[in-house]
């Protein structure tokens, strides 16, 4: 399933809902296709096929002569069932979102509208003065917009999948403005602000926009959900590579991070491929493409009649078709995720520590003394990271950080341009000694700033790295303005 074969189906979702809470009722018209494409920035192609699946499905009838018409007929109390079946098992999930989401990506917001171009700040000035009833829309194409500006693609498509799962259910009620008063003239007010680099006031902006929607969602669920909470509740659900024609993308990164972690040790042999389709439960062409892509990337090398020999850092460097579309694609994805962990990893960090117990930091400070004795002190980032996303204390945050983690493994070859290991671990020598310190000390503020810089260090270094290599947009993804300067604002 390619990128636009998703999009059909996130429309598809969008207008579903709209339709099952009333939005649109029995007779009325669906946005003609060519107005869907323009509030959604997507191709005719896209939205027609959303619609023909909503014409399958029994919700609408498609006519040249009158278009998309409503096709079920809810009644008020069926369309407040939707409501309240939609929302009640979703209770924790909105909340633990709206709590944490801050954390995540408040510097990313800031660092988006601070490279706004002036045409972008056009487009967002003329969504004002869109109709009313598309409020949904527009806030989507408002996040596209922001967010676009950053060129993560990784990024665009987490908030793009935050958007539809947590704002745009609410934004549908009928009455949501009952709950949430939005200042009409806010997008232009931000604008202006941007124009005016007055990003204290854009900052404190967006900081009440986030406090009145906590507010909002506890009055929805005091007022209007009515019906018992379940005990069992839905998780948020994040995967860039959930669809089929990815799947071995998702694959090499689970073999990668074994490789990493000496599961499977430098010069070893990987399973067979018939085992390794019996343990992933997949096809065995499946396992074939993923282990071509491992071989391309220089990670591993298949050898007829033999197996699959994972290769050291050091014969990476030649064996990596560093100019491969996949791998270029990979070594991309590992960039897009460290500009996301780069922006957050500091207060989610603090965050997470300040929520440990003292076996849990103890369990932490024996994982970084086992990276030290291993002699693999660059692996203090991914080991930092992956007790992030086993202690975060939010599983909207453990969601998305488990994605980024794995990520973040596609970044494996480079460290075979680096430099030795030697000179490799000198470099991360002074971090970890004082990254074990704070944690010995429960200095949760010290811990993170120290990871922060080490992580910023690293990636202003691959960077240039990634240039060389081919990936141009890895500059403008780590071309971004003091952190410090950052910091200060939040």
């Amino acid at each position: 399933m390619d990128k636009e074969s998703e999009l059909q189906y996130i429309i598809y979702d969008i207008l579903k809902m709209q339709i099952e809470f009333g939005t649109y009722r029995y007779g009325n018209t669906l946005p003609r296709i060519e107005d869907t494409c323009d509030l959604l920035l997507v191709s005719v192609y896209t939205v027609r096929k959303a619609y023909y699946r909503l014409q399958r499905e029994g919700y609408i009838t498609l006519t040249k002569k009158g278009g998309s018409k409503i096709k079920v007929n809810y009644s008020e109390q069926e369309i407040d069932q939707n409501i309240q079946s939609y929302f009640a098992p979703r209770k924790k999930m909105f909340f633990d979102f709206i709590r944490t989401m801050p954390y995540l990506i408040e510097k990313l917001e800031m660092l988006a509208w601070k490279k706004l171009s002036s045409e972008t700040l056009d487009k967002l000035d003329m969504l004002i003065t869109k109709n009313r009833a598309y409020t949904s829309y527009i806030i989507l194409h408002y996040t596209e917009l922001i967010y676009g500006s950053l060129g993560n693609e990784s990024l665009s498509h987490l908030m793009r999948n935050t958007i539809i799962t947590f704002l745009f259910p609410f934004y549908n009620l009928q009455d949501w403005s009952h709950y949430l008063f939005m200042k009409p003239d806010i997008t232009s007010t931000r604008v202006q602000l941007c124009r005016e680099k007055q990003w204290d006031k854009l900052h404190e902006s967006w900081i009440d926009q986030t406090k009145q929607y906590l507010c909002a969602i506890t009055s929805l669920y005091e007022n209007r959900i009515t019906i018992p909470i379940p005990d069992e509740q839905l998780t948020f659900s994040w995967n860039p590579h959930r669809n089929s024609s990815q799947i071995c993308y998702s694959l090499a990164l689970d073999f990668c991070e074994l490789i990493v972690n000496d599961h499977y040790p430098v010069e070893t042999f990987l399973p067979s491929i018939e085992k390794l389709a019996a343990e992933k439960n997949v096809s065995v062409s499946t396992i074939r493409r993923t282990l071509a892509l491992l071989n391309t990337t220089g990670i591993t090398k298949s050898i007829n009649g033999v197996g699959t020999k994972v290769l050291s850092v050091e014969q990476m460097k030649t064996s990596c078709k560093w100019t491969d579309r996949k791998v270029q694609k990979c070594l991309l994805e590992f960039a897009f995720s460290m500009q996301i962990f780069v922006f957050s990893c500091r207060e989610i960090a603090e965050l997470t520590i300040n929520s440990m117990n003292q076996d849990e930091v103890n369990e932490c400070i024996k994982g970084l003394e086992t990276i030290k004795k291993i002699n693999k002190l660059d692996l203090i980032t991914s080991y930092s990271f992956s007790f992030l996303t086993v202690y975060a204390p939010s599983s909207f945050l453990r969601t998305v950080y488990s994605i980024l983690y794995g990520q973040s493994f596609w970044g494996y070859p480079l460290q075979s341009k680096i430099g030795t290991r030697e000179s490799i671990n000198a470099s991360y020598l002074a971090y970890y000694e004082k990254m074990i310190c704070c944690l010995k000390s429960l200095d949760a503020s010290g811990f993170a700033a120290y990871l922060e810089e080490l992580l910023l260090t690293r990636m202003r270094a691959i960077s240039s790295i990634l240039a060389d290599v081919g990936i141009t947009e890895a500059e403008s993804l780590f071309n971004f303005p003091c952190i410090e300067d950052t910091n200060d604002k939040m």
